[in-house]
């Protein structure tokens, strides 16, 4: 019977934007591409039952942690507010 630990770099790209607009008219919208790094560990079990043919149950957890965000800057169309 083995047992193991696993764990390593992990590292996530993500997309997010968001566009708004208010009920005075004001618009916003920004869109940003996030870097994002954290880990990855996990275990498990291995148990070999016959020569070549083995069983194993593993569990691994990732989080990624940091943001590093490059948003562009944000436009506004309307943006007088009424007196």
């Amino acid at each position: 019977m083995l047992l193991y630990l696993t764990g390593g770099f992990a590292y996530a790209g993500v997309r997010e934007g968001f566009a708004m607009t208010d009920t005075f008219g004001f618009s916003a919208a920004n869109i940003g591409n996030n870097g994002r790094t954290g880990f990855a560990a996990g275990g498990g079990i291995e148990w070999m039952f016959l020569p070549n043919w083995s069983l194993k149950a593993e569990y691994q957890n990732s989080a990624c942690v940091t943001a590093r965000s490059r948003p562009l800057p944000s436009s506004s169309a309307g943006s007088e507010r009424p007196s």
